[in-house]
C-alpha cells in the first residue's frame, strides 16, 4: 500500500514569472464498506448503478492530477482554533475511550462490559459519556465515568439507533420492524428519564414497498431541536460512502415538523448540513453545496480517479468543505481527502491520497482543523488521523472505531 499527499506552493520569482513547485509526500491511510441483505426492488438497483459504474480507467493507467491553486492559511486566531468540542470518543480493546485531539487519554475510560462491536447510529456520545445498543443483554446503556444506567423505557426488541442531545437531556431513537414485503420504521423522542416520551413520526410497511426507507435521528441542536431523516436499508454491494434519503426538524416544544432537503432521488446522497442549517452537502458522484434558502447551487468539479464522492462535512463557519473520494474498485481503490471554499472560489484541493483502501471525513475540530479515518483494505485496519484544511500537520492518532465527538460542558 501506497499513500502520497502532495501539496503544491507556487510563487514568483522577480519579473520573469517563473513558477516553481514544491512536492511533499506523507503517508496516511482510512473508513468502511457495509454489506446488507438486497431486496430485488429497481430502487435499489437504481442506487448501486449509481455508485458502481463502468470504469474506462485504473489508477495506473490515469493521468495525474492536474494542479489545484493552493489555498492561502493564514496566522490561527483564537476563534479560529477554538473547539465546540473537548476531543472525541473511540470504542478500543472492547472500552469506551475519550481521547484529546493530540490523541492523549482524557477523563473517560470505562469497561465495554461484553460489548463486541459498534456502529455510528448503535452509540451517541455527550458531553459526560455514551449511550448505546448492541449490549449482550438487548438493553439500551448509558455509560459515564460514574457507572452505567439502563434505559428501560427503550425497548430492544426491534433493531433500534440512539441520539442524546450535547448535555444528555434528550434522547431520540428510531425503530426498525421487518418481516412482510417492506420494513416499517417509528422515530422517538423522550427526556433522559423517560418523560415527555413522544412517536415523532411513523413509516408503515405498506407505504414503503418502493424505497424501503427507515428512520434515524441526526443530531440534537444546541437550541433543543432534533434532526432526523430517512435512509435506505436492504441495500448490498461495494458502498463506500453513505449518506441520508432526506432531512427533516423536529421542535419537541410545539411539536411541529419542517423538511430541511427533500427526498433525494438517489436515495443515499445527503452528507451534511452547516452549523447555521443553511447548506446542505449532497453527493454521490460530485459533492453538491445547496442553499436551503432558495435550493440553489453549485457542484464542485470530480477531481481525477473520481467515481463516487461523499462524507462531506462543513467547518465551523461554512466557510470550507471537507469530503473524500473513491475510485470503487475494491481491488484496485484510491481515495482522496478533499477541502473546497463552499462559495465555489478555486478548484478542490487534495490534500490526502491513499493506494490500497478508503477515506472518511468524520468532522471539524474547528475552523482549522478536522479528522478522518483511513481504512487499509489489506490489513483491514482503520486509524484516526487529524489533519489542517491546507494539509499540513497531518497526524495520525489511534488505531480504533470512532464513535462521536465530545461535546465540552
Amino acid at each position: 500500500m501506497e499513500i502520497h499527499m502532495v501539496i503544491r506552493h507556487p510563487f514568483k520569482i522577480g519579473l520573469m514569472a517563473l513558477i516553481l513547485c514544491l512536492f511533499a509526500l506523507s503517508a496516511c491511510s482510512p473508513g468502511k464498506r457495509t454489506t446488507q441483505t438486497q431486496p430485488d426492488l429497481q430502487a435499489t438497483i437504481d442506487i448501486l448503478q449509481t455508485q458502481v459504474a463502468h470504469f474506462t480507467q485504473t489508477p495506473s493507467q490515469a493521468n495525474t492530477q492536474p494542479t489545484a491553486t493552493p489555498m492561502h492559511k493564514p496566522s490561527p486566531t483564537f476563534s479560529e482554533i477554538r473547539s465546540a468540542y473537548a476531543g472525541f470518543m473511540v470504542f478500543v480493546d472492547q472500552k469506551f475511550l475519550g481521547l484529546d485531539f493530540n490523541g492523549q487519554p482524557l477523563y473517560f475510560s470505562v469497561d465495554a462490559l461484553g460489548v463486541e462491536g459498534l456502529n455510528l447510529y448503535s452509540a451517541s456520545v455527550f458531553s459526560r459519556g455514551v449511550v448505546h445498543a448492541f449490549t449482550p443483554d438487548m438493553k439500551i446503556r448509558m455509560v459515564t465515568a460514574q457507572g452505567i444506567d439502563v434505559l428501560d423505557y427503550i425497548s430492544m426488541e426491534k433493531p433500534v439507533n440512539v441520539t442524546i442531545s450535547a448535555d444528555g437531556s434528550k434522547i431520540a431513537w428510531a425503530y426498525e420492524s421487518f418481516g412482510g414485503d417492506a420494513p416499517g420504521s417509528e422515530l422517538w423522542t423522550a427526556n433522559i428519564d423517560g418523560s415527555n416520551a413522544k412517536l415523532v413520526d411513523e413509516i408503515l410497511p405498506e407505504n414503503n414497498l418502493d424505497r424501503w426507507l427507515v428512520f434515524r435521528p441526526f443530531q440534537w441542536t444546541q437550541d433543543g431541536k432534533l434532526i432526523y431523516g430517512t435512509k435506505l436499508t436492504g441495500i448490498g454491494g461495494y458502498i463506500i460512502f453513505d449518506g441520508w434519503n432526506s432531512l427533516s426538524l423536529y421542535d419537541p416544544f410545539d411539536g411541529s415538523q419542517v423538511v430541511l432537503v427533500e427526498d433525494e432521488p438517489q436515495g443515499m446522497c445527503i452528507n451534511s448540513l452547516s452549523a447555521d442549517r443553511s447548506l446542505a452537502a449532497i453527493g454521490c458522484k460530485e459533492i453538491r453545496i445547496r442553499k436551503l434558502a432558495d435550493g440553489s447551487e453549485i457542484t464542485l468539479p470530480a477531481l481525477n480517479l473520481q467515481n463516487v464522492a461523499g462524507s462531506a462535512f462543513f467547518s465551523p463557519t461554512s466557510k470550507w468543505i471537507a469530503y473524500a473520494t473513491a475510485f470503487v474498485d475494491p481491488q484496485n481503490e484510491r481515495s482522496q481527502v478533499v477541502v473546497a471554499d463552499t462559495a465555489g472560489l478555486g478548484e478542490p484541493y487534495p490534500i490526502h491520497t491513499l493506494e490500497g483502501g478508503d477515506l472518511h471525513v468524520l468532522g471539524w475540530i474547528n475552523e482549522q482543523s478536522f479528522l478522518f479515518t483511513a481504512h487499509d483494505m489489506d490489513d483491514n485496519i482503520t486509524t484516526i488521523w487529524r489533519i489542517d484544511y491546507d494539509g499540513s500537520l497531518p497526524t495520525e492518532l489511534i488505531e480504533a472505531q470512532f464513535l462521536g465527538f465530545i461535546p465540552l460542558d
